[in-house]
């Protein structure tokens, strides 16, 4: 009886703290790259220079 209640489990990478520490470093990551592209976006202006414009013709 005492072994049927024993499964065998993975190891816990979310349970213990490195896991946890890496997973909220990931998050504070995503939200960063996140806040980037929001940026980029809201500040988007198709009459901004681009690298392939010349100057006036």
């Amino acid at each position: 009886m005492a072994r049927s209640s024993q499964v065998a489990k993975g190891p816990m990478i979310w349970g213990n703290p490195v896991g946890r520490a890496w997973r909220e470093s990931m998050l504070w990551v995503v939200a960063a790259l996140a806040f980037v592209v929001l940026a980029a976006l809201l500040s988007y202006s198709p009459d901004d220079p681009s690298f392939t414009d010349t100057g006036e013709v």
